[in-house]
C-alpha cells in the first residue's frame, strides 16, 4: 500500500517553485497519507469493535441443545455441503428422485428389526431432523447484530465549503445496537423453538414406531388368516368328499355336494380379499422402511397373548411427564412467555453508533489549513408509539394463553385416548384368552362330532357345514384379537411417550420423576 496521497489541488499563493512553500498565505499544507488512513482505520475499528461486541458465536446454543442437535444431524448431505444440497433439492423439485430399492431382508425378521430399519430410513423422521437443524440455525441469526452501514459521499456536484477548505469526499460507518438484553431475549425465544422441534422429532419417531407395529400386526393377521383359510379349504375338501361318497351310495342328496362346492368357491373368493389386504399391509411396512412397495416381507412368527398390567392412573402420570406432544406444547408455552418478555423490551430504546472521515481540500480562505476531519456519532431510537408496543405485548399475552389452553385440551384428549386404549387392550386380551382356552377347543370338538354324526346319519349336512364355518370364524377372530391387542398396546406406548413393560412398576420410574 502506498504510504499516503497528496491533494490534487496546488497552492495558488506565492512560494517556491516546488509548490511546497511554508508559512501562512502560501496555501494548504502538504497532507501525508498516514494521517488520513489512520483516521479511517480508527473510525472503522471503533465501529466494528462495537459491532463485534454484540455479535453471537456461530452456534450460540446452550451446550445441551448443541449436543442434542449434533447427535441428530448425521444425515447426508450435511447442510454445509452447498452443491450437494442444491443437487438433492433440485432432484425433488424436478420429480426425479429415485424410488426406494428392494433391499434384502433377513428370513427371520422380528418386529425390532422392522423398527430399527424404519427409524434409520424413514423420510418422515429425516425431514423432522432437517427441520431441527433449520431451527438451530435460526438462533445465531436472531442473536446477531444487523449489518453495519457504510456511507460514502463522492466528490460530485457542489461540495461544501468550510473554513478549513472545500470537502473532497466523506466516508462513514454506523452500527445499530439493540438495547442490552434484547438479543439475549430473542435467543431465548429461538432456543425454545429448538426445544419444540426436539419434542416434535421425538413425537414423529413414536408415530413411526406405532405405524410400524400396526402394519406389522395387520400383516400378521392377514397372513395367519390366509393360512387358516387354506387349511380350512383342505378340511372342506374332505367334507365334500364325504358328502360325494354318501351321495353316490344313495344315503345323502346331491344338495350336500353342491353346498360344499359353493362353500369352497366362497373360501376362494375370501382368499382373494385376504391376499389383497396382505399386499396392503406389506406395502405399508415397506413404505415405512423406505423400501420398494412390492418387495417381499417374511411372514411374522406366531406369538401368545400377554396381559397388560398397567392401571389408568399410572399411565396418565407417565404420559403427563413423557408424552412428546404434551412436552412440545409445554415448550411452546415457555416460548410464548419468552416472547412476552421480549415484547416488553420494546419500551426500551435502541442505539446507533458510528463515525465518519471527511477529506478536506484547499480552501479559498487565507487561513484554510486543508486538514481532514473525523467525528463520531451516537444516536438513539425514541419508542414513543406506545399503542404499537402495547398491542404487541397483548398479542403475545393472547398467544401464551392460547398455548396454555391448547396444552390443557390436548392433555385431556391424551388421557381419554389412554383410557380408551387401555380398555381396548384389556378387552382384546380377555377375548383372545377366551377364544384360545374355551371357544376354539369346543369348536374343534363340535366339528369332529358333527363329522361322525353326519357319517352315521344322526347329523344333517347343514349342521356340519355350519359348525365348520364357526370354527373358521372363531380361529380368525382369535388371531384378529391377538393383532388388535398388540396394535392397541402400540397405541398406548405412543400415547405415554415411549416403550412400556407389560408389568407396571411398583413405584414411579426415574423417567417419571424427571
Amino acid at each position: 500500500m502506498a504510504e499516503g496521497f497528496s491533494s490534487s489541488r496546488t497552492s495558488t499563493g506565492t512560494g517556491t517553485g516546488t509548490g511546497t512553500g511554508t508559512g501562512a498565505g502560501t496555501g494548504a499544507e502538504p497532507r501525508h497519507c498516514t494521517g488520513a488512513w489512520c483516521g479511517v482505520v480508527l473510525v472503522f475499528a471503533g465501529a466494528l469493535a462495537v459491532a463485534s461486541s454484540g455479535c453471537s458465536a456461530y452456534w450460540p446454543l446452550s451446550a445441551e441443545l448443541e449436543s442434542r442437535i449434533r447427535a441428530e444431524a448425521t444425515l447426508s448431505p450435511s447442510i454445509a455441503e452447498h452443491d450437494q444440497v442444491i443437487e438433492e433439492a433440485t432432484r425433488a423439485a424436478d420429480g426425479t428422485v429415485e424410488p426406494p430399492g428392494a433391499f434384502a431382508l433377513p428370513e427371520e425378521l422380528r418386529l425390532r428389526d422392522y423398527l430399527a430399519l424404519a427409524l434409520e430410513r424413514n423420510p418422515r423422521i429425516q425431514a423432522m431432523v432437517r427441520n431441527l437443524e433449520a431451527l438451530g440455525m435460526k438462533v445465531p441469526q436472531v442473536t446477531s447484530l444487523d449489518d453495519p452501514m457504510i456511507d460514502f459521499m463522492p466528490p460530485t456536484g457542489r461540495m461544501t465549503q468550510t473554513a478549513s477548505g472545500e470537502v473532497d469526499a466523506s466516508l462513514g460507518l454506523s452500527q445499530k445496537i439493540p438495547f442490552p438484553s434484547k438479543l439475549a431475549a430473542r435467543g431465548r425465544v429461538a432456543e425454545q423453538m429448538v426445544r419444540v422441534g426436539l419434542e416434535q422429532l421425538r413425537e414423529t419417531r413414536l408415530r413411526v414406531i406405532a405405524d410400524v407395529k400396526n402394519a406389522y400386526y395387520a400383516h400378521y393377521v392377514t397372513t395367519v388368516s390366509i393360512d387358516v383359510t387354506r387349511e380350512n379349504q383342505g378340511l372342506l375338501e374332505r367334507i365334500r368328499e364325504v358328502a360325494d361318497g354318501k351321495f353316490r351310495s344313495g344315503t345323502a342328496p346331491q344338495q350336500d355336494v353342491l353346498r360344499a362346492e359353493v362353500e369352497l368357491y366362497e373360501l376362494s373368493n375370501h382368499l382373494l380379499t385376504l391376499e389383497q389386504e396382505q399386499r396392503t399391509s406389506v406395502a405399508l411396512l415397506n413404505v415405512l422402511m423406505d423400501r420398494a412397495l412390492e418387495a417381499e416381507v417374511p411372514p411374522p412368527p406366531p406369538f401368545e397373548p400377554e396381559r397388560i398390567e398397567w392401571e389408568l392412573d399410572g399411565l396418565m402420570q407417565r404420559a403427563a411427564n413423557t408424552n412428546p406432544e404434551l412436552a412440545a406444547l409445554r415448550e411452546q408455552v415457555r416460548r410464548d412467555i419468552a416472547s412476552i418478555r421480549l415484547a416488553r423490551l420494546e419500551y426500551l430504546p435502541d442505539f446507533t453508533v458510528g463515525g465518519a472521515w471527511t477529506w478536506i481540500g484547499g480552501g479559498i480562505s487565507p487561513v484554510a489549513n486543508g486538514r481532514d476531519v473525523w467525528n463520531l456519532t451516537v444516536g438513539m431510537s425514541l419508542p414513543i408509539w406506545l399503542h404499537r408496543i402495547r398491542a404487541g405485548i397483548f398479542e403475545r399475552n393472547a398467544e401464551a394463553l392460547s398455548s396454555a389452553l391448547q396444552y390443557k385440551s390436548r392433555r385431556n384428549d391424551v388421557f381419554f385416548a389412554i383410557q380408551d386404549a387401555l380398555v381396548r387392550v384389556d378387552t382384546q386380551y380377555r377375548s383372545a384368552i377366551l377364544f384360545r382356552d374355551a371357544i376354539l377347543p369346543r369348536a374343534r370338538q363340535t366339528v369332529q362330532v358333527s363329522e361322525s354324526g353326519y357319517q352315521s346319519g344322526s347329523v344333517d349336512f347343514l349342521t356340519w357345514i355350519d359348525n365348520w364355518r364357526r370354527l373358521l370364524q372363531f380361529t380368525v377372530q382369535y388371531h384378529t384379537a391377538l393383532g388388535a391387542l398388540e396394535r392397541g398396546f402400540a397405541d398406548l406406548e405412543q400415547l405415554v411417550g415411549g416403550e412400556l413393560d407389560r408389568s407396571a412398576p411398583d413405584g414411579p420410574t426415574a423417567e417419571d420423576e424427571n
